[in-house]
């Protein structure tokens, strides 16, 4: 019985993912807009929005909450319903592209792909065992400390795992080499 329900909500996704799809190429046609030229974000956001349609009936913009009302309705921050009102109005048309990447304009396309060049980042050289100790403790960290602790792992001072708990089209989107995610899995009752 758990395989045939896992097998039908599998076939219900891919059938949204596909409907998804064709409804994101509509989107793009009628806006005169263009696909983001990094097929990975369009791909991370279609995947989003698969997920959101399936699990709340609409496809509300993949980066922001969406909880339950006291009606029992969803409803997203600011109400973003792809193709939310801001992309319309003010993201696409003033800014290039909507807040979560996957729509932009031909223009921004355009400059986009010409300009995809990788940005250098700079590399911590010296780690401290005593100081990676101390920020292993910490509850919250930030990218130059997370950066130390790695650097620190990969000479052998500290040894750690690192989980990612964020939903898989985060993961896709970026994620720390040799990280571990871990999918916490919500199905419809």
């Amino acid at each position: 019985m758990v395989c045939s329900q896992i097998t039908e909500i599998f076939d219900s996704y891919s059938k949204t993912l596909k409907k998804t799809k064709e409804f994101a190429k509509k989107v793009i046609e009628n806006r005169n807009w263009a696909f983001n030229p990094d097929k990975e974000i369009v791909d991370t956001v279609l995947l989003g929005l698969t997920r959101n349609k399936v699990l709340y009936g609409k496809r509300f913009c993949p980066c922001f909450m969406v909880e339950q009302t006291e009606d029992g309705k969803y409803k997203s921050a600011d109400d973003r319903i792809c193709p939310c009102k801001p992309a319309i109005n003010d993201e696409v048309p003033n800014k290039g592209m909507c807040h979560c990447g996957i729509f932009c304009s031909e223009e921004f396309a355009n400059k986009t792909s010409q300009n995809n060049t990788p940005q250098e980042v700079e590399e911590i050289v010296e780690v401290d065992e005593n100081q990676a100790k101390e920020t292993l403790t910490k509850e919250q960290l930030t990218g130059e400390e997370l950066e130390l602790l790695l650097k620190a792992r990969e000479q052998g001072m500290i040894k750690f795992k690192l989980l990612d708990i964020r939903e898989p089209f985060e993961w896709q989107m970026g994620r720390i080499e040799r990280s571990k995610i871990i999918v916490l899995v919500r199905f419809p009752c």
